[in-house]
């Protein structure tokens, strides 16, 4: 077993911290969420869950030897707690920081496996979930006293990125000091109008997941508005762009909304990977495609090492500007 997966392995094993309140299970709902088939695609349906600390996905690690540490929140994508967020974790990890990650459909009561999730589920059934358990996620780091409540940090990828985005337009400053959403989609939650806190952007220009093309591009991506819905998210593009208003036209593409966002001079840029796709922390460059909603998309992944590399650097230079 080399170091890396060592590492990885014991920090599935590392303790629990209860911090500043006991750990006691959420009540059951009243409405429970469930997966219902509509064909070619399921959606959730029922009172989606908050955040549960006591949940059994829920990872939550602190650095050896540092005292209250910054806390980065990592956000999975649509297939849910991948090795991607394990090896994020153990990244933040060595750099000081404490972490906490969990995966959202579990704790709805939804364990189907990653490809059906992905694929068949619709993006904004896994954004709701994302988004309610993020947020409640952030409202139990500020209560904990082991960590520093000024550096809270948030990482999400793909739906978890869009996630983030919205997190970004919903938390204190006070408290947050940055976010960083990886190969954000625009569609399910939208894309919010105004944000409270730094966002950065992360695309690789590979990046065509769930495209019906190989030259296709992520931050090009549009659905049809009928994808978005309006949930407790920020007032965003989801609000005039959903499935009841305007729901055979087209949403804004990310790039679009980034410029609008440089334009009202927000805090905001994108950082670009060269020579990787979609969830550069998955591994080496792997060209694959899946079907979703009875079509074949391609759904590229990882890229290089050194791209891996000038992403921590960028991570961590950023980080200690903020200092």
């Amino acid at each position: 077993m080399n170091f890396n997966k060592l590492l990885i392995l014991l920090f599935f094993t590392l303790p629990f911290y209860s911090a500043a309140q006991s750990c006691e299970k959420l009540p059951p709902s009243a409405n429970p969420p469930k997966l219902v088939s509509l064909g070619n695609y399921s959606i959730v349906e029922g009172d989606v869950n908050d955040f549960d600390f006591c949940h059994s996905s829920v990872r939550f690690a602190m650095p050896w030897g540092v005292t209250k540490p910054p806390l980065v929140i990592l956000v999975h994508g649509g297939g849910g707690l991948s090795r991607g967020e394990i090896e994020l974790g153990r990244i933040f990890l060595s750099m000081g920081f404490a972490t906490l990650m969990f995966d959202a459909y579990k704790m709805n009561d939804i364990d189907k496996p990653p490809l059906f999730m992905s694929s068949s589920v619709s993006l904004f059934s896994k954004q709701q979930m994302l988004y309610k358990i993020t947020l409640g996620a952030y409202k139990w780091a500020i209560k904990n006293e082991k960590v520093n409540l000024n550096k809270i940090f948030f990482y999400g990828l793909s739906n978890g990125a869009t996630t983030v985005a919205n997190i970004a337009a919903a938390v204190d400053p006070l408290h947050v000091k940055a976010v960083f959403a990886e190969g954000m989609v625009g569609a399910g939650l939208g894309m919010p109008d105004n944000l409270k806190v730094p966002l950065r952007l992360i695309y690789g220009k590979l990046d065509n997941f769930g495209m019906p093309n190989p030259s296709d591009s992520m931050w090009l991506r549009q659905e049809r508005c009928r994808a978005n819905r309006v949930f407790e998210q920020p007032q965003g593009t989801a609000a005039s762009c959903n499935q009841e208003v305007n729901r055979e036209l087209f949403d804004i593409r990310p790039i679009d909304w980034y410029q609008m966002q440089v334009e009202k001079n927000a805090d905001i840029k994108i950082w670009w990977l060269e020579e990787s796709a979609h969830g550069i922390f998955l591994g080496q460059l792997n060209k694959t495609t899946m079907v979703s909603g009875g079509r074949t998309v391609f759904t590229w992944t990882g890229g290089p090492t050194s791209d891996r590399d000038k992403l921590i650097s960028q991570i961590k230079n950023y980080v200690a500007s903020l200092n």
